[in-house]
């Protein structure tokens, strides 16, 4: 039988074009954690942003930069000092860079002045783009992946597919789906104190769902949906966590259809994923998505979900899942909302199979395990 041998020890950059409460950024989180525990050494190279304190807490060591995106050249200036600085004191083995193909064109600007022996491992991955300009975003994100890293990382199938067909080669891409720690189980009386808090009663059905206020999460579809199926469920309400630009327009959206008094617009906290088993049925309504982070919270939460069918949702939650919708239709999600709350034996099952599921194929281990596995190839 064969010994296997220990992993070495590795120095790795997490390089980050902004340090929000998005899905990005808690999945940088989770990597940096779950290699901290395995022994090796991390650094995390953003602008000043909500999360840090998150990552602090974690006693992940930060270095900031100014934002390219508020000022571009003193930015990119910045930058360019910060990474000098690391490659010099830091000695990195691995820099794996996310989301920014401009951190990217950086870093190999700054890297042509080490030996090529020395210079270490640059991953990239890739987190979907949602802008207007998402074409070109993909088929740069690919030709600098071709050219300026060793391997690079998509969270789903979807975008992997995405990527190729953008001129990414084939033998660059690795798919490691988006994985979550199992959030810390909440007792009855935990439960019933959260819902206090959200003026929320014991009998209620409650709605959730977990993101920004913006157009890409569809909450301007979800609140009028929801509005339809309040008619033929006195006890139905909805709690939202975020916060984001939409916020005028969709408390607004809910005072005009009268069912202000059943919406919770609480904010961004960094503790959803625990608070959102105090909730019933959770929804994700968005028109663009990669592999979202929340709806795998959800699953670890023994959820049952009612998601549109946009990006990597149904392959999280199953190509059989009884519950993808289409994307922006209104009323097939009011129309799943009304079926399932009136069903109290789906949502129990639903719950536990998609908890099952996410134990076979979303845990954080599995991904840090598998980003391992790519830093080391």
């Amino acid at each position: 039988m064969g010994v296997s041998l220990p992993r070495r020890y590795m120095n790795i950059l997490y390089l980050l074009p902004y340090l929000e409460g998005g899905g990005t950024e808690r999945h940088v989180l989770s990597l940096c954690k779950g290699l901290k525990e395995r022994g090796h050494g991390i650094r995390v190279l953003a602008p000043r942003g909500e999360l840090a304190s998150e990552f602090e807490r974690a006693g992940i060591p930060l270095t900031f930069y100014k934002s390219l995106g508020e000022s571009p050249f003193s930015g990119a200036r910045d930058l360019v000092q910060n990474l000098k600085y690391i490659y010099t004191h830091d000695n990195p083995d691995v820099i794996h860079v996310h989301a920014g193909t401009e951190l990217l064109i950086v870093n190999w600007w700054v890297m042509r002045s080490i030996p090529a022996l020395k210079r270490p491992s640059v991953i990239f991955t890739v987190h979907t783009y949602f802008s207007k300009t998402s074409s070109f975003d993909y088929f740069l994100a690919a030709r600098c992946g071709n050219r300026l890293a060793k391997s690079v990382i998509t969270v789903s199938h979807d975008d992997g597919e995405r990527m190729v067909s953008s001129g990414l080669y084939k033998d660059k891409l690795r798919v490691i789906l988006n994985g979550v720690p199992s959030p810390p189980s909440l007792n009855d009386s935990e439960k019933k104190k959260f819902r206090g808090e959200w003026n929320i009663l014991d009998n209620a059905v409650l709605l959730s769902s977990v993101g920004r206020l913006e157009e890409q999460k569809g909450y301007d579809l979800l609140i009028p949906a929801f509005a339809s199926a309040c008619k033929s469920h006195n006890e139905l309400y909805l709690i939202v966590f975020g916060e984001g630009s939409q916020r005028d327009r969709l408390e607004s959206l809910s005072t005009k259809l009268n069912i202000n008094h059943r919406l919770r617009l609480p904010g961004f906290i960094s503790d959803a994923p625990t608070k959102i088993q105090a909730t019933d049925i959770f929804i994700s309504s968005s028109r663009l998505e990669g592999l979202s982070l929340a709806l795998v919270e959800a699953m670890a939460a023994g959820l049952p979900i009612i998601a549109t069918d946009a990006g990597g949702n149904r392959e999280a939650v199953g190509l059989n899942y009884p519950y993808v919708i289409p994307i922006e239709d209104e009323f097939k999600l009011a129309e799943s909302i009304d079926k399932l709350v009136s069903d109290s034996n789906a949502i129990k099952e639903l719950g536990m199979t998609l908890k099952e599921r996410f134990n076979r194929e979303f845990t954080e281990d599995a991904m840090v395990e598998k980003t391992l596995q790519v830093y080391s190839e």
